[in-house]
Order: structure tokens, then C-alpha cells, then sequence
């Protein structure tokens, strides 16, 4: 065996990521949406992005940004629809969207999503990120996702 345990020749090669981290207002194009089988915590839902607007010059337009979900976390499964109905023009927080969400079978969409012939390419969403208080009383973001409606992003 060798230094490494002979674990090079099994490893998975990642491109990392960059992820939505920064407070503000996003309108992203979606390069390919994909399930990642994560090392400990099961599979993960994964959108990569390229900004095309932005009101943070921290997260400027052109830049790669992730948006990644855990399936099994808590909040997981609702944070991956969340995302899915935004792509698909609906708004999760919208009443008036319900219905035609309540219509459609988001496990079979969501599954499209993540398939090879990867159907929302080029698709664009807003991505909104704000500051949150946490349980442990430190601030964290969080992240609201919905559908792009070709209004501009403005600082």
C-alpha cells in the first residue's frame, strides 16, 4: 500500500464550487442541473449557474456560482423544488402559482432535471440572497429562489 492508502485510483474528481454567499440579487442562466452522490451525507442536488445579473459587485455578472441542496438534510427536498419551480416559471411563494404547482409532479420534473438530456440549460431564475439571524445567534444567509419575469437586477 501506498502513501495514500491506494485511495487516488478510487477518487471521484470534482470541480469544487463557488456558491451563492453573498447577500443580493442574482438572475442566473442554468449550465447543467445534476445529483451528486456526497462521500457522507447521500446525494445532493446540484445547479451549476452563470450570473448575467447582479447587485453585488462580489458576485459580478459572469461568475459561476452553485446552488446545492442536500436531499436528506431537513430542509432539503424543499429547497430542491423551490429551485425546480423557479425554473419552470412558477413561484413557490406565490398563492396565486399553488394550483399549478399542486398540478404537476415535481419528483418526475426533478428527476428530468437532473437526466442527461439536462432540459434546463439556458433556463434563467433569480436567486435572492439575504442576511438571516441564526439559532446560534450568528447571521447566515439564506437562499429564495424564483422565476425570472426579464425584470432588470439594479444595485
Amino acid at each position: 500500500m501506498g502513501v495514500f492508502g491506494n485511495k487516488i485510483g478510487k477518487a471521484k474528481v470534482t470541480g469544487g464550487g463557488e456558491y451563492f454567499d453573498k447577500v443580493g440579487n442574482f438572475v442566473v442562466e442554468i449550465e447543467v442541473v445534476k445529483a451528486i452522490e456526497t462521500q457522507e451525507k447521500g446525494p445532493m442536488f446540484c445547479a451549476e449557474t452563470i450570473v448575467v445579473q447582479s447587485d453585488n459587485d462580489e458576485i459580478p455578472v459572469g461568475a459561476r456560482r452553485s446552488y446545492c441542496s442536500l436531499a436528506n438534510a431537513k430542509w432539503g427536498p424543499a429547497n430542491i423544488k423551490e429551485f425546480v419551480v423557479a425554473a419552470n416559471g412558477l413561484n413557490a411563494h406565490e398563492p396565486k402559482d399553488e394550483k399549478a404547482i399542486d398540478a404537476k409532479d415535481w419528483d418526475a420534473i426533478t428527476e428530468e432535471a437532473i437526466s442527461e438530456t439536462n432540459p434546463l440549460k439556458g433556463d434563467k431564475l433569480l436567486i435572492v440572497v439575504y442576511s438571516k439571524k441564526t439559532k446560534a445567534g450568528t447571521m447566515g444567509t439564506r437562499t429564495k429562489c424564483l422565476p425570472y419575469t426579464k425584470k432588470e437586477v439594479t444595485k
